[in-house]
């Protein structure tokens, strides 16, 4: 099927606002905020290995930090990866998602707009916008000319303008991507997003995602994108992760502040015990 440039253009500027858009939920801002927050965890789990250990052998790192972090860390991310993986049924627009998955399903299913020809063209219209020089389009070409190779499954002596991406490796794409997050996934629903009962997260016989499962999907999530934001976007996808760490060696508050902290649980504590209290006031008011 013969596609024109303006064709590709007009699906090329929809992909790149799914993939690296301005919004919140654009692929690349969703793995970013993966990414992110794993590296915040990875440098706490650090902490906790070079933090001291008091008379009992625990790490005298502060426990309500330690386990506010601890619990927080999976169901966020487990959320993030399903999200990523999220089908979208073109059927249901009240629902519409941004995602990894649908992003790869999408090109799939319009695989013939993404030729060699109509590629390089977009990607020559960015450089000369930026006023690059014929010498540097011309080596900023051929580095385009082999990603369009690997993409299209084509050796550099059998170049054709009208090579096109393979869908068979679409395929594979779409089978990493599910396979590393469908366990995660299936978790998710059952214990994170759902309060599923016992009978119906019977199929996951108690299987939890540990950190290498977490990370393992998020590799294969982030390697996946950083190649389409290459391809479609014509840059390198490279992301600025928190590197301030000095801030762990310095106390929270002041001692004389601690039993100011005390109260504010006391005080919530209070406040909880009283809607657990019979309130038939209270109840007339609903």
């Amino acid at each position: 099927m013969s596609v024109t440039l303006d064709e590709y253009r007009r699906k090329h500027a929809e992909w790149v606002e799914w993939l690296d858009g301005s919004d919140v939920h654009s692929v690349s801002s969703q793995v970013h905020t993966l990414n992110h927050d794993s590296a915040i965890l990875r440098v706490v789990l650090r902490a906790v290995e070079l933090s001291p250990n008091d008379d009992y052998g625990r790490p005298t790192i502060d426990p309500w930090f330690l386990d506010a972090i601890l619990r927080w860390y999976t169901p966020a991310v487990c959320i993030g990866i399903r999200k990523l993986n999220e089908e979208f049924k073109a059927s249901d627009k009240t629902k519409e998602v941004y995602s990894l998955q649908r992003l790869l399903s999408d090109m799939k299913a319009n695989v013939h707009f993404v030729t060699r020809e109509n590629v390089l063209q977009m990607h020559r219209e960015h450089w000369i916008a930026a006023s690059n020089t014929d010498e540097v389009i011309r080596i900023y070409s051929e580095g385009v000319e082999k990603l369009v190779d690997a993409i299209c499954e084509v050796g550099a002596r059998s170049r054709s303008t009208t090579d096109q991406m393979s869908a068979r490796l679409l395929d594979i794409m779409l089978n990493r991507l599910e396979g590393a997050c469908r366990q995660i996934d299936e978790y998710t629903n059952k214990y994170v997003a759902h309060a599923a009962s016992p009978p119906s997260r019977q199929q996951l016989l108690g299987w939890r995602p540990t950190y290498q499962d977490i990370w393992k999907a998020m590799e294969i999530i982030t390697r996946l994108t950083g190649l389409l934001v290459h391809l479609l976007c014509n840059k390198t996808y490279a992301m600025s992760l928190p590197r301030r760490c000095s801030d762990f060696a310095k106390p929270w508050v002041a001692e004389d502040d601690v039993l100011k902290l005390e109260a504010v649980v006391i005080s919530y504590e209070e406040k909880v015990r009283s809607w657990q209290e019979w309130d038939t006031g209270w109840l007339s008011q609903l």
